[in-house]
């Protein structure tokens, strides 16, 4: 029974992850019609496949390039604090994803804007750029304005661009409340664990 259970976790984490590649080469538009336990399993598939990029690929990548120029965070929230928690976790995942993933949905004013044959033609390039400008955003993040940094900044924001994609992608085949679910658990866990 658990070697079934497995098995099919792992076919399902295989065509997620296969989707999710076609999907980042051309965005579509298109939600999965599953269950919400099928939904959950997703998102929890998404989650720890984030995770395990984030430990073997983006950690040791900022390690690296915290020893070749002070990654110097902006000190404007309380360390350590429940408020800079909430910030973190709930506040800048609703403010974000409002801006950048609201409108990857054609309905309501976003249906009123662009016919449907004009939605899908422009739909790609609104994916693309919820994903860049998200990470390239989060370059705010940082106090520092040597050169080496703007250089190195692709890199730096490398992990931002990194879960704008698996935000994205929730967000388009979940739902809009998915992405901001999968936004505000990485934030709280990531601040846990780098606390």
């Amino acid at each position: 029974m658990y070697l079934y259970t497995a098995n099919a976790m792992i076919d399902m984490t295989k065509l997620l992850l296969y989707d999710l590649s076609g999907f980042l080469k051309n965005p579509d538009d298109v939600q999965y019609n599953v269950s919400a336990i099928k939904k959950a399993k997703i998102f929890i598939i998404l989650f720890l496949v984030k995770v395990f990029i984030f430990l073997l690929l983006i950690y040791p990548l900022l390690i690296l390039l915290n020893n070749i120029i002070d990654l110097q965070h902006r000190g404007e929230l309380v360390e350590d604090s429940v408020f800079t928690l909430i910030a973190v976790s709930i506040i800048a995942p609703v403010t974000e994803e409002l801006f950048f993933r609201l409108v990857l949905r054609r309905q309501g004013l976003v249906a009123a804007i662009f016919s449907e044959q004009i939605w899908y033609k422009v739909f790609p390039w609104l994916c693309r750029i919820s994903i860049v400008g998200f990470a390239v955003i989060h370059l705010s993040n940082y106090n520092n304005s040597e050169t080496l940094f703007y250089v190195l900044s692709p890199l730096i924001v490398l992990s931002h661009f990194i879960t704008g994609c698996f935000i994205t992608f929730t967000r388009v085949r979940l739902c809009f409340l998915y992405g901001l679910l999968l936004h505000s658990l990485w934030n709280f866990s990531a601040y846990v664990l780098l606390s």
